[in-house]
């Protein structure tokens, strides 16, 4: 018995060295992470704004204090984004006024985001039970595919959902093993962030369920805590969290519906077709994140027929792999299935099974894949650790393999990043990885000609049209000829774009504003006034044609226009003064009708 107290003497007073230890291991591990993860993406942090970025200085929901309500009230209204995402361009809005046009800004915020999910992540790991948290947090930290939802600065998105994802899941988990109902009203609250943020993350409850069952399936009984609360209670208490997900997420998908342009090609594939593209992009994910070479910012579009092929082979690979790991995870359940069902999960909306906007560059991107990419992560290391058990040094084994991968890792991520420091690294990157990608010559023209480099614009934007001929193409072609001074092959431009397309305004108005330049008004006036009725949202159009309203005499008509352009942007100088001008001339012309 005195045996006893001396064991469990020694034992309690031992406890707070165990604590001490694995507490200063902890933050050791953290601080490392962070200077490794701070020094890949550094590059990325004096980079500038590039591919739709700027919209965002384009966006009023963004710009305007005014507007701020309705980015709550009226997401139908924005001009710039079909989804119901609040929380995202809230925090847009509150970045804008602290670093205006300042891009360092917005991606600091970016980057600190995801070293708060990474955080989140290790401590998600360590609550279910993952062995080598910290090695698979460094990995998340680290892995290249991550770069384009943390350097592309509008991808903000992605960062504050992760970040209340992992919130949420935390909250969650510590809600199961204390009965700690404040965590689990965080959890709530912070899975509606997430989804506000953005409605992929709609998948939470579903990995929670694998989470959960991991924890149960890889503990003895004897370790589960009595006052944990019960698988199947846990499992219930996911219901209000599925209802409030299904509810936002059915929001967001019938606005989004209303106002995302899908071309008919991608809204109408057959279902047959869509799954053979979900298989395709489930390999293409999985064997990314395992090997990560040859990444790109717009994936080649593949041929269907080809996806349907890849999508057989799929099973035929992974149900043997999946076999061979059996006995070293010693369970069906708390090894590859669980970490494989999560990634499958969590992937499941941007698989392709049901058609979005992105569709049409790419079936794919890297970015689709920041969340799920944990369960890949997670079997990674924990076979690498099962692996090393078997050695006679298992620790140093496990060092002698991390590392190494964790420093590649690593070098690759900062070269990654180093793409989005300015707009002409990251298209010049876009085309050497995918050579095909239209949009990446048509960027890069874009990007010289706003640099007034035009002999290296003009053979770029040529041949992006050769690739995919398109309207708007065509027309910037034309803007760059124009600009280039050859004015009779840029109207012959507009004239082609316009044929190509009858309902793309921009066109039209910069047609007609060449040809009023030359003094050619007369040909201008039904240009200015095609494109005021194809896009009377766009106060640029309806203020251009008020101005060629004034010119011809037509005050009245032309005081209309330019008070609709102010009433779609309140902060138009130029449309201010015009109108005071057309007013002060509709003041003159009465004054002289009035008789003496």
């Amino acid at each position: 018995m005195a045996r006893y107290k001396t064991d469990t003497a020694r034992k309690s007073e031992s406890e707070p060295d165990a604590l001490n230890h694995d507490r200063r291991t902890w933050l050791f591990g953290m601080a490392a992470i962070l200077v490794m993860t701070f020094l890949a993406y550094l590059p990325a942090l004096r980079g500038e704004f590039v591919f739709d970025d700027q919209t965002l200085l384009q966006n009023p929901y963004v710009t305007s204090a005014g507007e701020f309500w309705k980015i709550w009230l009226e997401p139908r209204q924005n001009p710039l984004e079909p989804h119901y995402w609040p929380v995202t361009y809230t925090v847009l809005s509150l970045e804008y006024r602290a670093w205006g046009a300042w891009p360092p800004g917005y991606h600091a915020v970016n980057l600190l985001l995801h070293i708060a999910t990474v955080f989140l992540f290790w401590k998600v790991s360590r609550e279910i039970g993952v062995p080598g948290a910290g090695w698979a947090a460094a990995i998340f930290a680290l892995h290249p595919m991550h770069v384009e939802s943390v350097a592309w600065i509008v991808e903000l998105k992605d960062m504050l959902s992760g970040f209340f994802y992992g919130l949420a899941f935390i909250s969650f988990l510590w809600f199961v093993n204390r009965r700690s109902w404040p965590a689990y009203a965080i959890s709530i609250v912070a899975f509606a962030g997430a989804i506000l943020s953005k409605s992929v993350v709609v998948t939470l409850p579903a990995g929670l369920a694998v989470a959960l069952t991991f924890n149960d399936a890889t503990k003895r009984k004897s370790d589960i805590a009595p006052a944990r609360v019960p698988l199947q209670n846990a499992l219930l208490a996911l219901v209000p969290l599925l209802i409030i997900g299904l509810a936002l997420a059915f929001f967001d998908v019938r606005v989004a519906g209303e106002r995302e342009a899908i071309e008919a090609e991608i809204k109408n594939q057959p279902w047959l077709d869509r799954f053979a593209i979900a298989g395709r992009a489930l390999w293409f994910y999985g064997s990314k994140l395992i090997w990560p070479s040859d990444l790109c910012s717009i994936y080649p579009r593949w041929k269907v027929g080809e996806s349907f092929l890849i999508s057989i082979l799929l099973p035929v690979i992974w149900i043997p792999a999946v076999f061979s790991m059996r006995k070293s995870f010693g369970s069906w359940l708390a090894g590859p299935i669980l970490c494989l069902g999560y990634f499958v999960a969590t992937l499941s909306p941007s698989l392709g099974l049901f058609p979005f906007g992105w569709q049409r560059f790419a079936f794919v991107a890297d970015r689709f894949s920041y969340l799920a990419s944990a369960g890949l992560i997670i079997l990674f290391v924990s076979t690498v650790l099962k692996l090393a058990d078997r050695s006679s040094s298992p620790a140093r084994m496990t060092k002698l393999t991390m590392i190494p991968v964790i420093l590649a890792l690593g070098f690759a991520t900062a070269g990654k990043s180093a793409t989005y420091r300015t707009g002409e690294a990251f298209w010049k990157e876009t085309i050497r990885s995918n050579p095909a990608a239209s949009i990446g010559y048509h960027n890069l023209g874009i990007t010289f000609e706003q640099m007034n480099r035009l002999d290296e614009a003009i053979p770029l934007l040529q041949k992006a049209i050769e690739l995919a001929p398109q309207a708007k193409y065509v027309g910037d072609l034309a803007e760059a000829l124009e600009k280039h001074g050859d004015k009779e092959a840029a109207i012959l431009k507009y004239r082609e774009s316009i044929q190509m397309n009858p309902r793309w305004p921009e066109s039209y108005f910069n047609l007609a504003m060449l040809l009023d330049d030359m003094d050619r008004l007369g040909e201008a006036m039904p240009l200015y006034s095609d494109a005021a009725r194809l896009a009377p949202d766009w106060p640029v159009a309806r203020n251009g044609y008020g101005t060629a309203l004034a010119r011809k005499g037509r005050t009245k008509e032309a005081v209309a226009e330019f008070r609709a352009a102010l009433e779609l942007q309140k902060n138009f100088p130029e449309a201010e003064e015009n109108l005071r001008d057309a007013l002060a001339e509709l003041s003159r012309q009465n004054a002289g009708k009035i008789p003496k």
